[in-house]
């Protein structure tokens, strides 16, 4: 009896272990969130958003004359989300103005369960009336979101879940290798989400962004082996989150190393190092590792970034072999690289202008989005400060910020602020030349300093438009504006 009972233990104990190993899920998981998938509908339907282009082509192909539908996409538009959030302990560069509540609702959407979760897990986030907004808006566009795209799509997205399940193991090494290069300290307490949603397109552009412990990923529901075309893109954005989770004082500790580098594309490099780096690691190296060879393609669709990534692979491919993190002659080597690679990037108005400090007397708000707005139609910068006005002591004391490109719009106020600029940069004269474009170095703050003088925001694009066109800056020199 004593030994029936052992081996009744015994079997109970083996189908109780092999229970609890099926309940145990990997680290990296795939989902398709109803929720999430509802915010990206909702998103591409309305025109603030151009990165949906050709979901947002279909859907307005299908709903556009729907003016029930039409009302929804307009409530979700406005609905404020995009509450900024501070962490002062960061450098600015890096965390400064760059996570929202809008960050934190679709990371909760990406691992809501449904709707309901998804209500739950945002309470707080936004003020309640906005809240149930959101929450209902969502509810009233369910319908229409699974009779054109949710059910159509579910075997698309059984399938390129079961398609991504081998690849996860491997996902996981590979995380766990850049975790150590980034220095992160990422650990498997939280696991990390690959959230799917579907495009029901066989061609066009998808998106992908990385959300807290979540990679947002569309694909092309109607396209065979979609999962193909974003494998690349998961490690590409995986590096991403990992590059903005290091530690606070490795982040301050790699700024420092670039603000103590003497070299003027220091500065540069700094900028595109994010991007660089999950390039390299992500279409570069992990693709290689994926797939046992080197992706023969454009990496990344900027020069700059692809060319500095493919720079970068030799060096960062060494540090991943010896299980090696990211430290102060990686970062001095790196922007040894870049200078090399490309010669002339510290007088070219792309690269000098991808990280600035941005300078306007316009106080209006809607004359600032306007500038902004004309601004990114050509140029794609990073602004760590808006400092307004040109006069105010506080932007007068950054003109002294170290390595970081100064960009200056005088469209209005022009002979004052041209006199102040002028007497706050003694070592350059500034002459009052209308409608043109100058630009310096500044050797006391190394950096650039461009400065665009028109007589009115009708002259600004034309200047925009001139400057970007212009492969390099003459240091000293006007260009001056038809």
């Amino acid at each position: 009896m004593k030994k029936l009972t052992t081996s009744i233990l015994f079997t109970a104990m083996f189908f109780g272990a092999l229970h609890l190993k099926a309940q145990q899920k990997s680290f990296i998981q795939v989902n398709a969130s109803k929720a999430l998938s509802l915010l990206t509908f909702l998103e591409a339907s309305g025109e603030a958003h151009k990165r949906y282009r050709a979901y947002h082509e279909y859907i307005n192909e299908h709903l556009g004359s729907d003016a029930e539908f039409q009302q929804l996409a307009k409530d979700y538009e406005d609905i404020y989300l995009n509450y900024l959030i501070t962490r002062k302990e960061f450098p600015k560069s890096r965390y400064h103005h760059r996570v929202s509540v809008n960050d934190l609702i679709w990371s909760a959407a990406a691992n809501a369960t449904n709707l309901d979760d998804f209500n739950v897990r945002i309470t707080g986030l936004l003020p309640y009336i906005s809240q149930n907004t959101l929450y209902q808006t969502l509810k009233r566009a369910e319908p229409y979101y699974d009779k054109l795209v949710w059910n159509p799509a579910q075997a698309s997205i059984e399938d390129i879940q079961k398609k991504l399940a081998p690849y996860l193991p491997e996902f996981e090494r590979i995380f766990f290798k850049t975790n150590t290069f980034y220095q992160s300290g990422w650990t498997k307490d939280l696991p990390f989400k690959l959230a799917v949603y579907p495009i029901p397109l066989a061609n066009g552009n998808t998106t992908a962004t990385a959300k807290g412990n979540a990679l947002i990923c569309g694909f092309l529901a109607k396209r065979k082996n979609p999962h193909k075309d974003i494998l690349g893109v998961i490690i590409h954005e995986i590096c991403h989150t990992l590059y903005a989770e290091q530690p606070a004082r490795l982040q301050r500790d790699i700024q420092q190393w670039f603000d103590e580098n003497p070299s003027a594309f220091a500065p540069i490099a700094n900028s595109y190092l994010d991007e660089a780096l999950a390039t390299v690691l992500g279409n570069g190296w992990a693709n290689k590792e994926l797939t046992g060879e080197m992706d023969p393609n454009p990496w990344y669709n900027n020069r700059y970034i692809d060319g500095f990534a493919r720079a970068l692979y030799p060096l960062t491919e060494e540090y991943l072999k010896a299980d090696k993190p990211i430290d102060k002659a990686y970062i001095d080597q790196s922007v040894v690289l870049f200078a090399n690679t490309f010669p002339k990037a510290d007088k070219t108005p792309a690269t000098l202008l991808s990280e600035i400090n941005f300078y306007l007397n316009a106080e209006k708000e809607e004359d600032i989005d306007r500038i902004e707005g004309t601004l990114y139609k050509y140029f794609n910068p990073f602004p760590h400060e808006y400092l307004i006005p040109i006069d105010d002591p506080s932007s007068i004391e950054s003109f002294a910020v170290k390595k970081l490109t100064k960009l200056i719009i005088v469209d209005s106020k022009n002979t004052p602020t041209l006199a102040l600029i002028d007497r706050h940069f003694p070592d350059q004269k500034v002459e009052a030349k209308a409608n043109s474009i100058f630009s310096f170095r500044d050797e006391s703050s190394q950096s650039a300093v461009v400065i665009i003088n028109v007589k009115n925001q009708g002259m600004l694009e034309k200047a925009l438009i001139r400057l970007s066109k212009q492969a390099y800056l003459e240091f000293g020199e006007y260009i001056i504006i038809q």
